[in-house]
């Protein structure tokens, strides 16, 4: 292959994985996501995310989702490091919970 000629069946794994997240949560939502004005009356964001802990870090994290997520494919996203607001009501108000956090809460 020439240099500085791209050859567009070439996929990396990062663009494979993003294409995969995109693909899957779009389909995930698009199926149980409501009408837009039922959406703007009764909820706040599609998704719920508690990502982040003591050992992965909430910002890479957060801003890796929104590039996937919000900008790609149009989910609304609640991002949040604090486990407490993990609760019934919480979950009642979104569609979908992303959890990337191993749980371990240190001193």
């Amino acid at each position: 292959m020439r240099p500085g000629v791209k050859n567009p069946a070439r996929i990396s794994r990062r663009s494979a994985v993003r294409r995969i997240g995109s693909i899957g949560a779009a389909s995930a939502l698009g199926t149980i996501l409501p009408s837009r004005p039922a959406a703007a009356a009764g909820r706040k964001s599609d998704a719920f995310a508690l990502v982040g802990d003591r050992f992965h870090n909430f910002d890479y994290i957060r801003t890796a989702l929104h590039r996937t997520l919000v900008k790609e494919s149009g989910v609304s996203v609640t991002f949040t490091p604090d486990y407490t607001l993990l609760t019934r009501d919480t979950l009642k108000a979104h569609r979908l919970l992303i959890l990337l956090c191993d749980g371990l809460v240190l001193p």
